[in-house]
Order: structure tokens, then C-alpha cells, then sequence
């Protein structure tokens, strides 16, 4: 039963702004639902465990937590039937209830994988990076091949500001998987954490190169391109990054602030108050500043 998330990082410059996209991949197992909670009761462990991540990979969460409960009350504790119940629950954003199967999970067999890495993008979810990436080793460790877990594992050193480790396992993940954009463009982000801007601009070029409708990867682009003073194409890549993601509201008030300072005072309000209007409560700070700005300045 396989199960994965990504995490895509960017904006490491000025603005400091961090964004992660997270992709749940298929669950292995694919059965048609056929009244599966019906008869349930009458399932084997192997059937049942089949039928449970069919409605799993349909996203029928609800279907396939009363499946997997009934088998569980029908058998003895099973490491991957409680780790699936886990799963469902955490695809359902029932967090406590998935935090409490995966450990079940993991209590019933220590050396069963897939909980620890359950477990560790739980810990993303509250910021705890240190638990996400012991929690993630632990699968790593035990995984078979743990070639596919490389990323997050590297996103979690990321996070933690160990620069060195994140960077290894980045090229791991692009050791596994050539065509791999994200990790491409995370690499270029944290070379530019760094002020490597040769480095910063190689990968995060060659993330676009990959995956040209990247949003995130014009963004960086464009703060790379102006620590090189080139602002046009800075403009240029800020735009795209913009009319490719319309909610990337950072954008706007880097084009705000980069017009403000090539004094193009038209351009600069229509981007500020496309900002104001637009940003969200965490951009708060931000807010209260540009829009005393327009009013004093505009």
C-alpha cells in the first residue's frame, strides 16, 4: 500500500515567504468498492485489507473506515490493517484518530514502515520537523526501497535549517528520479538561503527547463534576477509566476516594491493595491504597511 507526499518549497529570498505543495500519490491496491461495507463481516484478511484500499484509492474514506472497523473487530490486531485505518482517517483530517491507529500500528509490529512515515507527515502538519525527520529515518531505515521517501526527508532537514543534509538528499531524490522539478527547485532555493546565486540560478533554471508552468519556480527565478540587478526579466518572471498561479500573493508585492524602486509610481500602486486587496490575514503586517504607504504616498 503505498501512500506519499511532496513538499514543494520556495521563496527563500526577500520576501521570506514559504509554500509547500503536498501530493498524495495512488494506494497500491485497487478493488471496486461492490457493497463492500455490506459484507464486510464475511471478508478474509486479505480480501477485506484489498477492498479497504480500494475505497482508499477511490477516496471513499468513510467506506473504508467502517470496512477496516469491523474487520478489526473481527480479528486479531494486524499492523497493516490498523495502519490503513490510520490512513483513512488521516485522508478523512481526522488527525487525532489517525495519529492513535498509526501508533497501534506500530505497537502491534515496530518493524512495520509505513506508520513511521504516517506519522512523520503528521509532525509537518505541526511544524515539529525534528519528529518529521526522525520518524521519517525510521522508514527509511526499514523500507525496502526507500528511494522515493528521499525528498521529504531532505524538505525536512529543509526545515530545520540543515542546509547540508537537505541538499544530499535532494540529490538523492535526483539520483532516483532525473526529471525531478521540485527537488530541482528546492535545491535552487536553498543554494540561494546561502547567497550561492550561480547555484541558485543553475537549479532553479533547470527546474523550469523540466516543468516550465511552475509558479513557484518563476518566483525564484525573479528574486534571484533581481540580487543579479537584472529587473526587467525580474518583472518579467514575477508576471508569469503571477498569471500562472493568480493566488501566488507574494508576487504581487515584490512588483509593487520593484516598481516603487525604478520609480514607476503607477505600476508600483497597481500592484500595492492588488496586494491589499487581495492578501490574506498572515500577510497582516504587511498589509497595515503598503496600505499607510498608498495613503501617504499615492
Amino acid at each position: 500500500m503505498e501512500s506519499g507526499k511532496r513538499y514543494l518549497l520556495n521563496v527563500y529570498f526577500a520576501c521570506m515567504v514559504f509554500f509547500y505543495l503536498p501530493s498524495i500519490t495512488a494506494i497500491g491496491i485497487f478493488c471496486p468498492a461492490h457493497d463492500s461495507v455490506l459484507r464486510a463481516s464475511d471478508l478474509g484478511r486479505e480480501e477485506l485489507l484489498a477492498d479497504a484500499g480500494g475505497l482508499i484509492r477511490a477516496e471513499e474514506y468513510d467506506s473504508a473506515i467502517v470496512v477496516l472497523e469491523n474487520g478489526l473487530s473481527n480479528d486479531n490486531p494486524n499492523a497493516e490493517l490498523l495502519y490503513l485505518l490510520g490512513l483513512a482517517y488521516d485522508l478523512n483530517d481526522n488527525i487525532p484518530r489517525a495519529t492513535e491507529y498509526y501508533h497501534r500500528a506500530l505497537r502491534t509490529d515496530t518493524l512495520y514502515w509505513p506508520p513511521y512515515r504516517g506519522l512523520g507527515y503528521l509532525f509537518d502538519i505541526f511544524a515539529q520537523y525534528d519528529s518529521m525527520n526522525i520518524h521519517l529515518s525510521k522508514a527509511i531505515s526499514l523500507m525496502p526501497y526507500p528511494e522515493s521517501l528521499y525528498y521529504d526527508y531532505a524538505y525536512s532537514f529543509d526545515m530545520m535549517g540543515l542546509n547540508d543534509s537537505a541538499l544530499w538528499y535532494y540529490h538523492r531524490a535526483i539520483d532516483f528520479d532525473s526529471l525531478d522539478s521540485q527537488a530541482m527547485l528546492n535545491i535552487g532555493a536553498v543554494w540561494g538561503r546561502m547567497d550561492h546565486l550561480d547555484s541558485a540560478s543553475t537549479y532553479t533554471r533547470r527546474s523550469i527547463q523540466l516543468e516550465p508552468d511552475m509558479a513557484a519556480a518563476c518566483y525564484n527565478l525573479a528574486e534571484i534576477l533581481i540580487e543579479e540587478h537584472n529587473y526587467e526579466e525580474a518583472i518579467d518572471q514575477f508576471q508569469k509566476a503571477l498569471a500562472l498561479e493568480p493566488a501566488l500573493i507574494a508576487a504581487k508585492k515584490r512588483l509593487g516594491e520593484l516598481y516603487e524602486a525604478l520609480g514607476d509610481s503607477a505600476m508600483a500602486e497597481m500592484y500595492f493595491r492588488e496586494f491589499v486587496g487581495t492578501a490574506p490575514i498572515i500577510y497582516l503586517q504587511d498589509i497595515e504597511l503598503i496600505r499607510s504607504k498608498l495613503e501617504q504616498a499615492y
